[in-house]
């Protein structure tokens, strides 16, 4: 069965709703069986109908198939939506034009003329012209099948024409691959946010940073589609599972995307084992951040590169490390595929600028 929105109705009433729509598709179904496809064209965007004829007919027929089925499902496929919207449209229509569409708001009020506290579901089963607000909870797939783009676009790929499709497909194949720069600058800028008041921040505790920079991070990432999750079960640890530092997915598919783990900067050895105690193989990438307060940064750079190559777990065997300015880099053997290589990414969040502080001592002499 399709699903409704926004209300709380039974199981019979929704089957009501839905045994209604199928008596809608009849008219379709005896013009398709005259007609062929020219009888149910006013039901796809025309450049699907030219690409691929067979499929809608299909869609179609599958169509009718969910709303004959007494399974219940929480939302139907933008193409079936879009279908689905033009066969009550034009039901709507016709009805108006026989002067048949009848109103039922008077099942709205009580035999004294007072409004219901609670709508009726027989309201819900009978009102035809209300079935668009309850069984669409937007209409994005119209948007898209115009030819104008939103955002979520991965979810309407069937209603583009086929170069637009391609388009979309090669950009968003683009910023997936992409994914990796965009978490890893969102981190580095949260660090320098933090880096900018070191007083401030230099007597937080390990959690509390890491709770500072979820918060600077969490709403720029969430608008690219990736959420972030603070100490979530994940993996191994020496008894039971693990909590991970940072846990990032993705917001429609729920895939893992990366793992990160912030310690102080004299446990990066254990926040490196940690990270490989808490990743899967689906896991696309991780970061550490290791917490600076008394080393000076260019040591410290040098003691993680050290760690690194004297690492020497044969399942998670150090591959390669390179570094930039702001974090270095080393790529790893993973033990489930042997073809296949794990990227971390190790940031360093400073708050020791004790050569700043001095000299800014010295000017207030």
């Amino acid at each position: 069965m399709v699903p409704v929105y926004d209300i709380t109705i039974s199981y019979k009433a929704l089957r009501e709703i839905n045994d209604r729509i199928n008596a809608m598709f009849d008219w379709f179904y005896d013009a398709y069986e005259i007609e062929g496809i020219e009888g149910i064209s006013c039901l796809f965007p025309e450049h699907l109908l030219i690409e691929k004829p067979d499929w809608c007919v299909k869609k179609f027929h599958q169509l009718r198939g969910i709303v004959k089925d007494n399974f219940l499902r929480d939302s139907i496929e933008p193409i079936y939506e879009y279908i689905l919207y033009h066969v009550i449209q034009y039901e709507i229509e016709y009805l108006k034009e026989e002067d048949r569409l009848r109103n039922f708001d008077f099942l709205l009020f009580d035999e004294n003329g007072n409004e219901l506290d609670d709508i009726p579901e027989e309201y819900y089963v009978n009102n035809i012209e209300g079935y668009i607000n309850i069984i669409f909870q937007d209409i994005d797939f119209i948007t898209v099948a115009e030819g104008y783009l939103i955002s979520e676009l991965d979810e309407y790929m069937d209603l583009m024409p086929e170069d637009i499709r391609n388009k979309v497909t090669k950009s968003l194949n683009e910023e997936r691959n992409n994914i990796e720069s965009i978490v890893i600058k969102n981190f580095q800028n949260a660090i320098l946010q933090i880096e900018e008041q070191p007083m401030l921040y230099f007597g937080c505790t390990e959690p509390q940073l890491n709770d500072h920079m979820l918060a600077i991070v969490k709403q720029s990432l969430f608008d690219k589609n990736i959420i972030v999750e603070r100490e979530k079960l994940q993996g191994f640890s020496l008894k039971k599972s693990g909590e991970a530092d940072f846990y990032l997915y993705d917001k429609s598919s729920a895939e893992n995307i990366a793992i990160g783990e912030s310690k102080n900067a004299d446990l990066f050895l254990k926040t490196l084992q940690q990270l490989f105690g808490y990743i899967t193989r689906n896991t696309k990438f991780g970061f550490t951040i290791s917490i600076n307060k008394n080393l000076d940064i260019l040591n410290l750079k040098n003691k993680i590169i050290n760690i690194l190559n004297e690492f020497n777990n044969k399942d998670f065997a150090v591959e390669k490390i390179y570094q930039n300015y702001d974090y270095i880099v080393s790529v790893h053997k993973i033990p489930e595929e042997q073809n296949k290589n794990f990227v971390i990414y190790h940031l360093i969040l400073n708050l020791n600028n004790n050569s700043r502080k001095q000299i800014a001592k010295q000017a207030r002499i």
